[in-house]
């Protein structure tokens, strides 16, 4: 448990890549799911149901319960991110299954992914005062999951979205 105690902590790194079953994955942190104490919000996202753009949008806005207003654009992601009133929590974890799936046929939609992903942590995490409205800083961990034959490929495709600070996790650690 102690992998899962770190990815509710505000210590760097927030970007974790676990090599391995995707099922394993989803079978570690349902525990987690049972043993949590509610004040993490843990969401999962299946890469696979994120190829294109719009698919992208629709798995995360279904995943996070976004408002209807959420427009199915970089922008309004980016906002409903960083946003989360509707999902109050003291920390987030995101967990992104199958990540070689995630428009694999658009390196510059998946770079941008990327950087909408890391401004979000980063506005969580070093905390932001919008209007008068302070948000303290806020644990916000992304693990992304690949399957052992698709490490390479992946790690080579986060280096190219600019993506180098990413923690390696054992699935089998506990």
């Amino acid at each position: 448990m102690e992998m899962l105690r770190e990815l509710t902590q505000l210590k760097q790194s927030y970007f974790h890549l676990i090599v391995g079953d995707r099922s394993e994955l989803q079978q570690n942190f349902s525990a987690y799911e049972s043993v949590k104490d509610g004040s993490t919000v843990v969401k999962q996202v299946e890469g696979s149901k994120c190829t294109t753009l719009d698919e992208l949008f629709t798995e995360f806005a279904n995943a996070f319960e976004f408002p209807d207003y959420f427009g199915s654009n970089w922008a309004a992601f980016d906002e409903c991110l960083n946003d989360l009133d509707w999902l109050p929590g003291e920390s987030y974890l995101l967990l992104i299954s199958d990540i070689d799936q995630v428009n694999k046929t658009s390196d510059n939609i998946f770079k941008t992914f990327v950087e909408t992903l890391e401004r979000s942590v980063s506005e969580w995490t070093e905390g932001r005062n919008y209007d008068g409205y302070p948000t303290p800083p806020t644990p916000f961990h992304v693990v992304f999951q690949c399957s052992n034959e698709k490490k390479n490929e992946v790690i080579k495709r986060f280096e190219m979205a600019g993506l180098r600070n990413i923690n390696e996790l054992s699935i089998t650690e506990q």
